[in-house]
């Protein structure tokens, strides 16, 4: 059973910071000035949505690549999003935490923070991870996802 506090399946995603999970077959992608990078598994991307809209943008196909998650979205499949009622303030703090549990892309997503990164190859451990950031930070915490098809395996039967 999900440790989430709630699951939906909205077309009006939440606000607040978020873990967006990723799912990608082996690709070679340019990520700007990052270079070549190989990816393959599962991923999750640290962002911020304060004014709506923004989790919606990374579930669609064919956008213009305007941030480097852009173009792993236009090749991998969004899944959802754990997503906390925190302000964009907390946005760095969550990559930090999560950087000392995954392997992060340097430099991928965060040209506006100081801290490594905010894409992470993850496993299983992950909603743990965003279970125990929401704690210590005393809010909860729900699955955001377009399509209910998308539902990791922790949130089949929440």
């Amino acid at each position: 059973m999900s440790k989430c506090t709630q699951k939906t399946v909205t077309d009006m995603p939440p606000r607040g910071i978020y873990v967006l999970l990723i799912k990608i077959g082996r690709k070679t992608l340019e990520i700007g000035a990052l270079g070549k990078i190989c990816f393959e598994g599962e991923y999750a991307y640290v962002g911020s949505d304060q004014r709506g809209g923004r989790l919606e943008r990374h579930c669609r196909k064919e956008k213009p690549k305007k941030w480097h998650i852009d173009c792993l979205t236009n090749e991998g499949e969004v899944l959802g999003a754990w997503v906390m009622p925190l302000p964009k303030s907390a946005e760095s703090e969550l990559a930090e935490f999560l950087a000392d549990r995954f392997p992060v892309t340097k430099g991928f997503g965060n040209s506006d923070c100081r801290d490594a990164g905010h894409l992470f190859k993850v496993d299983e451990r992950l909603e743990d991870s965003v279970a125990e950031f929401a704690s210590h930070k005393g809010v909860a915490y729900m699955w955001w996802v377009q399509n209910s098809k998308n539902c990791p395996a922790s949130m089949k039967n929440a």
